[in-house]
């Protein structure tokens, strides 16, 4: 099993300010968004801060989301590539017929 079929998608909590795993049989925590301490006095208020933290949370969750896409594209072009060098051969003039 690889870490994207573990996962299946991320999705964000902010009342928890948690990272889920949405998988088919529910949700599996994978990550707790922390530095509170830190964040809170880096803008002058608590709702800045806060909003500040799930700004933080959904960005992490959509660097998971966009690299198990990339992961599932790769993975199909490979498997592409795999059928085209067999069903479609090219003519080469100089050797003959030649796969892609």
């Amino acid at each position: 099993m690889t870490p994207a079929e573990f996962i299946e998608k991320a999705v964000y909590n902010s009342m928890g300010t948690m990272i889920f795993a949405q998988q088919k049989e529910g949700l599996q925590m994978l990550l707790d968004v922390r530095g509170w301490g830190a964040i809170q006095n880096m803008f002058p208020t608590h709702l800045e801060a806060a909003m500040f933290q799930d700004q933080l949370g959904q960005f992490v969750v959509d660097a998971i989301n966009e690299k198990i896409e990339r992961e599932k594209v790769e993975k199909n072009n490979e498997a592409l590539n795999k059928v085209i060098e067999v069903y479609i051969p090219v003519k080469n003039p100089y050797t003959g017929p030649k796969s892609l």
